[in-house]
């Protein structure tokens, strides 16, 4: 009678498992859900552990991308001192209905475990914070008109490469007070290239929270600040578990996640 009991309970909970799969399946495409997309993982709470944390992520990202067929470009990356970690990493995703897999990925993510450098054992709680955003369609611009310009000396320290001339971009979008500031390149022109892109996309981000806010059936992303509280989703090492808090579900086995399945 146990044994049957048990298999009685097994069955249900993959019945109920398929029943959610399948509800997910089942929910209506989203105007943007076809589109690529660029996810951007940044180094949050945590110092190292948090950095190499966010590697993982990095890498778990890109064993799924690979598993799906899609093409994965990389159009940032800032390592740690010492080459171990990420710092910030940002990176293209090409493949249809790429968004509306990543885009559940976007807040804060923690993780508990111990650290190489912890001799006492204990475990400690770092986080890395993810943003994914949907490819932005050719047809969106912006009105030049509604962009204010400002040209200013960069910032950095001493030495042979500062930069001597103003090369750095402010641009403000005057309808939003939107800004992107740009001051990675010596040339003006650069800076400014990037600069606008970067606006771009920041303004039409903007765009699809406020087209989400009228949908009362659908919450605006939280980006957060990376801060413990905040979290979308725990990684506990200890206990090889996944834990995601927006619905309440556990699952295990890290490093099948991290293989991309």
């Amino acid at each position: 009678k146990n044994q049957a009991q048990e298999e009685y309970d097994k069955l249900t909970e993959q019945h109920k498992e398929i029943e959610k799969r399948l509800a997910l399946e089942m929910l209506p495409i989203k105007k943007y859900d076809k589109k690529n997309c660029t996810v951007e993982i940044k180094q949050a709470v945590g110092g190292k552990e948090s950095a190499l944390f966010a590697e993982w992520l990095m890498e778990a990202y890109e064993n799924f991308t690979e598993r799906k067929g899609w093409d994965w470009e990389t159009e940032k990356m800032v390592m740690d001192d010492d080459g171990k970690g990420v710092k910030n990493s940002t990176f293209r995703i090409v493949g249809e209905g790429a968004y509306r897999y990543f885009k559940h990925e976007s807040g804060v993510h923690k993780v508990q475990r111990v650290p190489e450098t912890e001799k006492r054992g204990r475990i400690h709680s770092s986080t890395a914070v993810v943003i994914v955003m949907p490819e932005i369609p050719f047809e969106f611009s912006l009105d030049e008109k509604d962009i204010k310009k400002e040209i200013f000396r960069s910032s950095g320290p001493g030495g042979q490469h500062v930069n001597k001339t103003e090369s750095a971009i402010r641009l403000t979008h005057i309808p939003t007070k939107i800004t992107a500031s740009i001051q990675d390149e010596r040339c003006q022109h650069a800076n400014l290239e990037k600069a606008h892109s970067v606006l771009r996309e920041r303004v039409y981000m903007h765009e699809i929270r406020k087209e989400r806010e009228k949908t009362s059936s659908e919450r605006k992303s939280q980006m957060g600040n990376g801060e413990l509280n905040e979290r979308i989703r725990t990684y506990n090492w200890p206990q090889d578990r996944i834990t995601d808090h927006r619905i309440g579900k556990s699952l295990f086995g890290l490093n099948t996640l991290q293989q991309g399945d």
